[in-house]
C-alpha cells in the first residue's frame, strides 16, 4: 500500500455521483456519503464510505480510473479493499501526493452476480494540491499531570507530526519538567516526565518549546497536585441516546464512579437538572462505595414517553462526602427523531476483543445485541469481515435476525484462527436494518494470535549401566519449555474502540464516549501505556485517562461539523511499544453551547489550564454559550446568577454572572470553592447544557491587572492612572489591582459588592517585589464598591533604581505573573 504524505496546504475534494443501472431490484447498491472532502487537516486520515445493497449481502468490486472509463488510475488516490461485502465500508485515502496542480479521478463499484456486472456507481474525485511541504504539528497539544502529593505520575507522550525527533529542539522553561526523545528507530515521540521539587500541595505551570527550522511550537504544561486521600472521578462525562417517536429506547448505559486517590468512600446519584414535559430520565442505582480498586456504576436509562420531535438534556450530580474534587456532573443528551425517520440498529458492545492461541479451534461466540428504535420487529442483516477484506478469519451466526424496542436481536461473533500466523488482525461486523437507509454500523472486532508454546524434546539418557527395570515403561510426557512459553516477547500494542462503533453518527457538542482497549501481541493487558486522539475535522487532540485492566477513556466534544465524514486516529504508546488505529463517522451539525478545553481563564492571568482560586473573575471562552450578548445589572447588590436565559453551573452551585454573549461569558468563582480539588463547570443555555470542562481549584492564585504589553494598570496615591507620563514615584504609595487573592475577613458572599466598612481584608498580607526588593503593604483586600475585585497598597521603595522595574506579587505558594512599571 503507498505509503500517505501529508501537505501543508492541500484541498482536496471528493465528490460522490450515483447513477444506478441495475437491471433487478435487489441489484441496486447505495453508497453514503455522496461527498467526501479532503484537506490540508485531514489528508492524513483516510474517509469511509458506506456500501449497502437490499435484502441479500453481495458482492461490490471496486476500481479506479482517470475520471473516465478508458482513464488509467492515478498513483494518488487509494483503496483499502478492491472488494466490498455489502453491508460493509470503503476506505478512502490519498496515497502518493502528486505535484502541484488540479487532478480528477474516479472510483466505480460493480456489483458481481456470476461474472456479470448488474448495477455500477460512478463516484468522481478532484484533487488540487497547492503545496507539498510538510506541515510540523504536534499532538497533543497541552499535557496535564493530574495526582496527589508525594505518589508516582506516570510519564506522557508527545507525538510528533511532519518531523523526527533528531529533526526538533527541544527547551522547557521549568527545571521540574523533563523531555526525552524514545529509544527507537525514527523516532517520532518524546516522554514527558516530571522532575523533583514539586511536592507541596498546588498547581504547576510549564512549558515545552519544541523547534523545527523556523517553526516552534509550545506546549503549555501544567501539575496539579492535591494532598493525600479520597478523590472522586467519573467516567465518561456525559452520555447520549437517540431514539423515535413513540418507539422507546432500550439501552442502558453506564457512569463508573472511581476514587481517583487513597481510601475509599461512598457516592450518591441525583438527577439535579432535567427539560422535558416528562421525567424520562431514571437511574439504575443512587448510592454505593468505592476504594481504590473497586469502582461504582450508575445505570442509566431513558423512557421518551410521548416526547415530540426534538433534544432534551439532564444533568446527574455524583457526590461523595469527605473526597475531593466532589461534587461531579454529568450531563445526558436524548435526541427523539420523528417517528417517520429510518431505523437504525445499534450493536453492543461497540467493540470485542479475542486473545486466541497459533492453530486454535474456532472460538466460543461473544454475543453482540442489536439494538433499535422500533415497536415493531424489524430485520437486520450482520456481515463479519477483515479489515482489509483479505482473510475469512471472522464470523457471525446467525447472520440475519429480527430486533425491535421490546426485544432486541442477538448474534454471535467468533474468529477461526485456522492457518494464520501469530499477530494482530483487525476486523468489523457490519450490521444494517432493512429500512431502505445505506446507514451501517460497525463493531470493532481485533484478534490477537499468540504464537504457539516451544514443546522441547525429551532430554536424551545416558546409556543405561544396568538391566532395564522389569516395570512396562511410562508414557513420556512432552516437557513445555516454560521460558519459551511465558518468553513471548511482544512486539506492539493492539487496540480496540469500545466506546464508539466505527460509522458512528454524533453531533456537535455532544458528549461522546471514548474507550479503548489494549493489550500486546502476546495478549497482556497494557496498564500504563499513553492514548492521543487526533481528528480530522480540525477538533484539539484528546488525551484518554488511564481507567482499570488496560481500558483508557475519555470524552470527547465535536467541534467542527464533518456531515459527510471524519476519521479518529489513536496513537498508543507503551515504552517501545506502540499502535494506531483509525475510527469513522460523522459530525452533524447542531446549537449546542461548547465551553472550549483551555477556555476557562483568570480575567487578569489569562494561562491555559492555569488554577483558579475562591472569588475568582473569570473569562469562559466558547461556542454557541448565549444567544446574545447581554452585560449583567447589580440586583440588590448582587449579581444575577442567569441572564438572558444563561447561567453557569459550578460543582453544586450557580455563579454570579457579569456578561453573557454567544462566545464569551464573564463570571465569579465561588468565595466558598474550597482548594486543591477539580470542580465541573457546565454552562445552561436555554434548556441546553454544555458537557463540563474540569477545574482546578487552589487556595490563592493572584492575577496582576496589567496592559497588553505587560505594562502595571494601576493608580498613585491620588487614584490618577500610572502611565509614562505619570510613573509611580520611589517611596510614595501606589495600588495594584489583583483577581483571585481568595477569601477575606469579613467574609464576603458571591457575586454581592464588596463593603466599605469594615473593610474586606486578606488574612495575612502578601509580599510584593519591586526589582526584586520587597515593598512596605499598607492594605490589601477587597476594592469597596466592586464585585471580585482585590487591591494591594504598597509604597514603592525608596532604594530602587528608577526606570522600567519588574513587579511581582507572592501570595503563600503562588505567584502572580510579571508586569513591568515605570518608576521615577
Amino acid at each position: 500500500m503507498p505509503r500517505r504524505n501529508r501537505p501543508a496546504v492541500l484541498i482536496a475534494t471528493l465528490i460522490c455521483t450515483a447513477v444506478s443501472r441495475a437491471q433487478t431490484p435487489n441489484a441496486a447498491i447505495q453508497v453514503s456519503p455522496t461527498q467526501l472532502g479532503f484537506n490540508d487537516a485531514n489528508v492524513a486520515f483516510s474517509q469511509t464510505i458506506q456500501v449497502a445493497s437490499g435484502s441479500e449481502s453481495i458482492i461490490v468490486d471496486v476500481a479506479i480510473d482517470g475520471g473516465s472509463p478508458n482513464a488509467p488510475p492515478p498513483g494518488w488516490l487509494d483503496v483499502g479493499s478492491r472488494t466490498v461485502t455489502t453491508p460493509g465500508r470503503l476506505r478512502v485515502f490519498i496515497g502518493r501526493l502528486p505535484a502541484i496542480g488540479k487532478y480528477s479521478a474516479r472510483l466505480v463499484f460493480r456489483v458481481r452476480a456470476a461474472g456479470t456486472a448488474l448495477s455500477t456507481l460512478a463516484v468522481p474525485v478532484t484533487l488540487e494540491v497547492k503545496s507539498t511541504a510538510t506541515e510540523f504539528t504536534v499532538a497533543p497539544q497541552s499535557l496535564q499531570f493530574l495526582g496527589q502529593t508525594g505518589s508516582f505520575l506516570p510519564g506522557q507522550y508527545i507525538f510528533l507530526r511532519g518531523s523526527t525527533c533528531s529533526e526538533v529542539t527541544i527547551r522547557t522553561s521549568e527545571a521540574w519538567l523533563g523531555v526525552l526523545p524514545d529509544a527507537i528507530p525514527n523516532c517520532n515521540r518524546l516522554q514527558v516526565g516530571l522532575r523533583g521539587g514539586i511536592t507541596p500541595s498546588r498547581a504547576y505551570r510549564g512549558v515545552i518549546s519544541l523547534i523545527k527550522g523556523s517553526a516552534r511550537i509550545d506546549v503549555p504544561v501544567t501539575a496539579f497536585l492535591v494532598p493525600p486521600g479520597p478523590v472522586l472521578g467519573t467516567s465518561p462525562n456525559g452520555l447520549q441516546f437517540e431514539t423515535r417517536e413513540g418507539n422507546g429506547n432500550a439501552l442502558t448505559r453506564n457512569i463508573t464512579v472511581r476514587n481517583d486517590g487513597a481510601g475509599g468512600f461512598d457516592w450518591t446519584a441525583r438527577v439535579v437538572e432535567v427539560t422535558g414535559p416528562t421525567s424520562w430520565i431514571s437511574l439504575g442505582a443512587i448510592s454505593g462505595k468505592v476504594d481504590a480498586d473497586t469502582d461504582g456504576r450508575v445505570p442509566v436509562r431513558v423512557d421518551p414517553g410521548r416526547l415530540s420531535d426534538g433534544t432534551y438534556y439532564a444533568l446527574i450530580e455524583i457526590a461523595a462526602a469527605g473526597a475531593r474534587s466532589s461534587p461531579d456532573l454529568v450531563p445526558v443528551v436524548l435526541r427523539v427523531e420523528d417517528a417517520a425517520s429510518p431505523v437504525i440498529v445499534a450493536p453492543s458492545p461497540s467493540g470485542l476483543l479475542f486473545s486466541v492461541l497459533e492453530g486454535s479451534a474456532p472460538t466460543e461466540p461473544q454475543i453482540v445485541t442489536v439494538f433499535t428504535s422500533s415497536v415493531r420487529p424489524v430485520s437486520f442483516r450482520a456481515v463479519g469481515v477483515d479489515e482489509e477484506q483479505s482473510l475469512d478469519w471472522l464470523s457471525v451466526s446467525p447472520p440475519t435476525g429480527n430486533t425491535s424496542t421490546g426485544s432486541p436481536g442477538r448474534t454471535g461473533v467468533f474468529v477461526r484462527p485456522g492457518l494464520l500466523k501469530a499477530g494482530v488482525y483487525r476486523g468489523v461486523v457490519n450490521t444494517l436494518a432493512s429500512s431502505g437507509t445505506a446507514d451501517v454500523r460497525s463493531v470493532n472486532v481485533t484478534m490477537v494470535i499468540r504464537p504457539k508454546p516451544v514443546v522441547a524434546p525429551p532430554p536424551q539418557q545416558p546409556p543405561p549401566t544396568q538391566p532395564p527395570p522389569t516395570d512396562p515403561p511410562k508414557r513420556q510426557v512432552d516437557r513445555v519449555d516454560n521460558r519459551t512459553a511465558e518468553g513471548c516477547t511482544p512486539t506492539k500494542l493492539a487496540a480496540t474502540h469500545t466506546g464508539l462503533v466505527s460509522s458512528f453518527s454524533t453531533r456537535v457538542g455532544w458528549p461522546t464516549p471514548l474507550n479503548l482497549r489494549v493489550v500486546d501481541d502476546c495478549g497482556d493487558t497494557i496498564k500504563g501505556a499513553q492514548a492521543v486522539l487526533t481528528f480530522s475535522n480540525g477538533d484539539p487532540p484528546l488525551v484518554l485517562g488511564n481507567l482499570l485492566d488496560g481500558n483508557y477513556g475519555g470524552t470527547w466534544v465535536p467541534r467542527n461539523p464533518a456531515a459527510d465524514s471524519i476519521t479518529i486516529k489513536a496513537d498508543i504508546a507503551q515504552a517501545a511499544l506502540s499502535t494506531s488505529i483509525e475510527l469513522a463517522g460523522r459530525v452533524v451539525p447542531a446549537a449546542t453551547p461548547i465551553v472550549a478545553p483551555n477556555g476557562v481563564l483568570n480575567v487578569f492571568d489569562r494561562q491555559p489550564y492555569g488554577p483558579l482560586a475562591p472569588g475568582t473573575i473569570i473569562e469562559i471562552y466558547g461556542a454557541s454559550l448565549s444567544g446574545g450578548a447581554l452585560e449583567a445589572k447589580l440586583e440588590n447588590g448582587r449579581l444575577p446568577e442567569a441572564v438572558n436565559d444563561v447561567s453557569v453551573i459550578f460543582g453544586s452551585k450557580r455563579l454570579p454572572l457579569y456578561y453573557v454573549s454567544a462566545g464569551q461569558i464573564n463570571a465569579q468563582i465561588p468565595m466558598d470553592a474550597g482548594a486543591d480539588q477539580l470542580l465541573p463547570l457546565v454552562v445552561r443555555s436555554g434548556t441546553n447544557l454544555s458537557v463540563p470542562v474540569r477545574v482546578p481549584i487552589i487556595g490563592q492564585q493572584p492575577g496582576l491587572l496589567a496592559y497588553d504589553d505587560s505594562r502595571l494598570k494601576g493608580h498613585d496615591e491620588n487614584f490618577a492612572l500610572l502611565s509614562a507620563t505619570n510613573p509611580a514615584r520611589r517611596g510614595r504609595p501606589i495600588v495594584l489591582y489583583l483577581v483571585g487573592m481568595g477569601i477575606t475577613s469579613p467574609a464576603v458572599v458571591s457575586g454581592a459588592v464588596s463593603p466599605g466598612s469594615p473593610l474586606a481584608a486578606l488574612p495575612s498580607q502578601p509580599k510584593v517585589t519591586f526589582a526584586g526588593k520587597a515593598a512596605q503593604i499598607l492594605f490589601a483586600g477587597l476594592t469597596p464598591g466592586f464585585v471580585g475585585l482585590y487591591q494591594v497598597n504598597v509604597v514603592v521603595p525608596a532604594d530602587v533604581t528608577p526606570g522600567e522595574l519588574e513587579v511581582v506579587l507572592t501570595q503563600g505558594d503562588s505567584t502572580s505573573g510579571t508586569v513591568k512599571i515605570q518608576v521615577q
